[in-house]
């Protein structure tokens, strides 16, 4: 049975607006992103991208403005809030516990819900095979692994940079990911 939305739109930001003291980093700003389809926020660096993602994923709270999540109101005030209405953000800038192994590391993530290592082992690895990532999850975590294990309806990775010559491959690699990822996600809730 295929999940029904409540709303065309998976989120509406009407009316955002956040300022740092007198600096305005976003101001009136409306976004609709509707089910299964993927963008990218452009823009110089200081326009406001990564503060309307912030308030998105609940690290920051609009002054004013409203946000809407499959057709409701919702009040995002924290990560977990944004997590539970099935929003996630990828920072750029982020940590890792670099003792522990990349498997504790998305465990610690997570809500806990993983009760044997050997099904988590097996689904991290189902889900590395499935979006072309080579990830032991029993090696140490490094700096450059990234991982988001569970099932947010909306990833945002934050940034990506890449040097000119390899840009085009880079970008073309992240937007492969970025559609599995998509349609991992349609074929889940087609059968439910």
């Amino acid at each position: 049975m295929k999940t029904v939305h409540a709303s065309e739109y998976a989120v509406q930001m009407k009316h955002c607006c956040k300022s740092f003291g007198r600096v305005v980093a976003n101001d009136n700003v409306d976004l609709r992103l509707k089910w299964g389809e993927i963008h990218a926020l452009l823009g110089e660096n200081g326009s406001g991208k990564t503060t309307l993602v912030n308030m998105l994923s609940g690290i920051y709270q609009p002054d004013d403005g409203e946000i809407w999540v499959d057709g409701n109101q919702a009040v995002i005030d924290s990560p977990k809030t944004a997590y539970q209405l099935g929003i996630g953000m990828i920072h750029q800038h982020f940590k890792l516990v670099d003792v522990l192994s990349v498997q504790d590391n998305i465990v610690m993530g997570t809500t806990g819900h993983y009760a044997g290592r050997k099904r988590l082992a097996r689904e991290i690895a189902g889900l590395c095979d499935r979006f072309g990532l080579h990830i032991d999850p029993a090696r140490k975590a490094f700096h450059r692994t990234r991982v988001y294990i569970g099932e947010p309806y909306l990833p945002f990775p934050e940034k990506r940079r890449a040097n000119a010559e390899d840009y085009e491959v880079v970008t073309e690699e992240i937007m492969n990911r970025i559609r599995a990822v998509r349609d991992h996600r349609a074929e889940m809730e087609a059968a439910e």
